[in-house]
């Protein structure tokens, strides 16, 4: 009996220590938090490789899982504005030698690390990559050069940037809606070319009218009467006139 009572006295005295212990560890470290040390430098093209070992399609993967996951970490979450932009872009295109194919990461520079606002200089960083990807030459890509427009234009601050990748847009063979051949017009705009913007949207108009659907025409015709000619020019246009 008695060694049975020293046994129960040892095991309940365990415990105890075990549940102090635990209460002291608590004060001490429930203030204390991870620190995110941001984006970190991205591996080289070759080095990339590893990760996956040797495949190149999983790497690519688990880089975007990174990416969509970064500022995620130990119960925090960091907002965009802390992001080291310049060190994310280098993670693009690491990411792009991996799977130039993919839309995975443009998907989340676009649209996820595009999303911030007011921050003119890590935006362009956004830009470089999306306008790189969108002149690959793979289907579909010029989606991407549409995003690098865009955010150019509204999120970076570089309007004239914006109408040279427009015409670059406009310039690729691939097979893209009427609306992607106008984007120089609607650069030009945004900028206050409204003659450039005209001669534009009148080309299109001329050289494409045969292809373009009724509902079309009158958009362009809309646009050109309303958007880029003053009242007065307007009034003295036939095109406009036609449409009265």
């Amino acid at each position: 009996m008695a060694a049975r009572s020293t046994s129960s006295f040892l095991l309940y005295s365990f415990f105890l220590f075990a549940i102090l212990a635990n209460v002291l560890f608590w004060s001490h470290s429930h203030k204390i938090f991870s620190e995110w040390s941001n984006v970190p430098a991205a591996p080289s093209k070759n080095a990339a490789t590893i990760w996956g070992l040797g495949d190149t399609e999983i790497t690519y993967r688990l880089f975007g899982y990174l990416l969509q996951n970064m500022g995620n970490t130990g119960g925090n979450f960091e907002p965009l504005k802390k992001y080291d932009y310049a060190a994310l872009e280098k993670w693009f295109f690491v990411a792009q030698h991996l799977d130039p194919r993919a839309d995975y990461v443009p998907f989340l520079a676009a649209f996820y690390y595009g999303a911030l606002e007011d921050e003119p200089e890590r935006m362009t960083h956004v830009v470089n990559y999306l306008a790189d990807e969108g002149l690959t030459g793979y289907p579909n890509k010029w989606r991407w050069l549409v995003q690098a427009i865009f955010l150019a234009g509204h999120r970076a601050d570089d309007k004239p940037r914006a109408v040279d990748l427009a015409y670059k847009l406009a310039a690729l063979p691939d097979k893209m809606p009427v609306w992607a051949r106008q984007m120089p017009a609607f650069a030009s705009m945004d900028m206050g070319n409204k003659q450039a913007s005209y001669e534009i949207m009148m080309r299109i108009l001329i050289t494409e009218q045969d292809n373009l659907h009724p509902n079309e025409i009158n958009v362009i015709k809309e646009y050109i009467c309303t958007r880029t000619l003053e009242p007065a020019e307007a009034a003295k246009n036939p095109l406009c006139a036609k449409d009265k």
